[in-house]
This record gives C-alpha cells, structure tokens and sequence, in this order.
C-alpha cells in the first residue's frame, strides 16, 4: 500500500480552489521541494481539502511538480495553494537559486543538466 493519501474525488473546478487566482505571493519553481512544518503537521484540521491533502504528502519533501501530478491538479493550482501554504507558515520551501532570473540560458542549463543526471540514473 502507498504511503500516499488519498486523492478526493474533486467536485469543484480548480480555479474555485483558488478564488479565481493564478499566481501566489511565493514564488515557486517545479523543482522546488515543498516540506509541511510541526505547525500544519500538528493541526491540520483548518485546511481545507487541497491544503490538507498536500500538507498530508510533504510530510516529506516532495517537489512542486510531483505535488502536482499526485493530486491531480494543474502546476499553476498547485503553486497557488501551496504559496498559500507557505505564507500561513504551514510548509516551507527549500529550492536552488539558479543562474539570474533574467537570462534564460543561465537559468535553465542548470535544471537541464539535473533532468539528464536524474534520467541517466534510471
């Protein structure tokens, strides 16, 4: 059995999820690994459901993406609850800062060569 929970069967359309918004304060890129906080691991009965569901997965450290493709949500729903996340302090956020945001050669040849060594590993 998978130590993963449960996906909730979703009876609301993502943009509900996250009233309607599509970016959060926190800045989050797919790679960065999200972790649930003691707070939020030792109260999570005023999340609601995504919250709850994704403070339940980072209990261990899990990256943004795949935070995303367990649950079954769009990246961009995702990032939205899980900055909200971060900014109630109910997880952290720990990611690489790569290359400068303004140079996308610089910013991206680190990811690629992550993404090969990662499947190189396969």
């Amino acid at each position: 059995m998978s130590d993963e929970p449960r996906r909730p069967v979703r009876l609301a359309r993502p943009f509900a999820i996250t009233g309607g918004r599509t970016r959060s304060g926190v800045q989050l890129n797919i790679e960065d690994l999200v972790v649930t906080t003691v707070d939020a691991a030792g109260d999570m009965t005023r999340l609601h459901d995504e919250q709850h569901l994704i403070a339940s997965l980072c209990l261990r450290p899990r990256s943004v993406a795949e935070v995303a493709a367990v649950i079954d949500l769009p990246l961009g729903v995702t990032r939205v609850v899980v900055g909200d996340l971060v900014s109630d302090g109910m997880a952290r956020v720990y990611g690489a800062e790569i290359g400068d945001p303004g140079n996308e050669s610089l910013v991206m040849a680190p990811v690629l060569e992550r993404l090969i060594h990662g499947l190189r590993t396969l």
